[in-house]
């Protein structure tokens, strides 16, 4: 087994990026505290009254639980835009009262646009990214994958309601940043330039960037999912042992927990210096609320897995994804695909489809009480198995294209 990574030369390149990245998370949040709060309130009134005429988080389709949406957080999240305290943008950049551990990312975005428009004009052009995203990237596998893979891929985005993410701002973070790092993945394989060292470097930058914009909704998809494309990629010129295809899987998993951490970390830092308090003692409570809380609060596991998964999987949606695992598994029955040799040789596609199920155990609190969006975690789950049937069949004997 041979692994063609230079560490050394990735740690550096890493660590200069990691130290350019802080610098400019938090220049991007001073320049968006230099707009004169007298550009935005106009907008910001209309819109957190817009805000308050909706019900605090509501379904829209009303008993399909993963389709509510969380006005709640957006509106905190307006909170944040507004700056009661009247900080100087300095301090403001990094305030976040109450949400001190966050980064909040998404703030010079949305003070910019609140220069222009409403909350309801962002959600309109909100549409236009979701879609756009989505068009890009459907183009984009169905030419560089195939068109099944595409479809595959398409129910799982289907299955976490991905069309109502344009009415939240705190579901969309999540969603553009994969969709990008999907695009960024099919533009190396293009470009000849899909190596480890690339690809370890590209889950750390997407790890970083998640935890600068996210509220902790579920970060696992920008590793996962974009990790479910680089693997197809990956096979599509040869058929890496077990072993070599674990190894990269641990290493760009590490990358992506290094840029997600150590963002996280860096924040509390920054404000720590800046703000003159502790924010590690904040920010470390809320980790062991959010991973136990209190002994009469936490529900047991197995009904903190019937929530999300209840919210994963109505009723609904199993005749549709039983008729697409049965096709996967007579096509792959009858292109003879599943050899005990790929069955074991692909099983690291399994061992990442259980790892919703660990994030969940091991931030129960927080999946308890926040299950009705916690669930999209599910989505690896279900393109993992996708996948892991996928890569079974040689599906040159079925398209020109594979």
């Amino acid at each position: 087994m041979k692994i063609n990574l230079d560490i050394a030369k990735l740690l550096k390149r890493i660590g200069l990026t990691f130290v350019a990245l802080c610098i400019f998370y938090y220049v991007f949040l001073l320049c968006a505290y230099f707009i004169p709060s007298r550009f935005i309130m106009d907008n910001w009134h209309e819109s957190v009254n817009s805000i308050a005429s909706e019900t605090k988080r509501w379904e829209v389709i009303p008993n399909i639980v993963g389709t509510k949406l969380d006005t709640f957080t957006d509106n905190l999240i307006f909170q944040k835009l507004h700056n009661n305290d009247r900080l100087n943008p300095f301090q403001a950049a990094v305030w976040n009262n109450g949400y001190f551990r966050y980064w909040m990312g998404d703030i010079p975005i949305l003070r910019f646009l609140l220069v222009f428009m409403s909350y309801t004009g962002i959600r309109y052009l909100n549409i236009f990214v979701i879609f756009g995203l989505f068009v890009a990237v459907m183009h984009q596998l169905q030419q560089i994958i195939s068109s099944v893979f595409a479809g595959l891929f398409a129910l799982v985005l289907f299955m976490i309601h991905f069309w109502i993410f344009p009415l939240s701002l705190q579901y969309t973070p999540v969603y553009v940043i994969l969709m990008v790092a999907i695009l960024w993945l099919t533009w190396m394989k293009k470009q000849d330039k899909l190596n480890l060292n690339n690809v370890v470097f590209t889950s750390f930058v997407i790890g970083s960037v998640t935890n600068y914009f996210d509220l902790l909704t579920a970060p696992l998809l920008t590793f996962a999912i974009p990790f479910f494309v680089w693997y197809v990629l990956r096979h599509q010129n040869e058929i890496a042992a077990f072993l070599t295809v674990f190894t990269e899987t641990i290493f760009m998993g590490l990358a992506w927990l290094l840029g997600y951490a150590g963002t996280w970390v860096a924040k509390w830092a920054v404000g720590s210096i800046i703000l003159q308090e502790n924010l590690f003692q904040s920010a470390i409570k809320q980790i062991f609320l959010r991973t136990s809380g209190t002994e009469g609060e936490v529900l047991a596991y197995s009904e903190i897995l019937k929530k999300v998964l209840g919210a994963m999987f109505p009723t609904y949606v199993w005749p549709i994804l039983l008729f697409v695992m049965i096709a996967l598994v007579i096509v792959g029955v009858l292109s003879k695909g599943f050899t005990m040799h790929k069955l074991l040789n692909h099983s690291v596609l399994l061992m990442m489809s259980v790892v919703p199920f660990i994030w969940f155990f091991i931030l129960q609190n927080h999946n308890q009480h926040h299950y009705y969006f916690t669930y999209r975690n599910l989505a690896i789950t279900v393109l993992g198995i996708f996948t892991y049937l996928y890569v079974m069949i040689d599906w040159s004997k079925w398209f020109k294209r594979s």
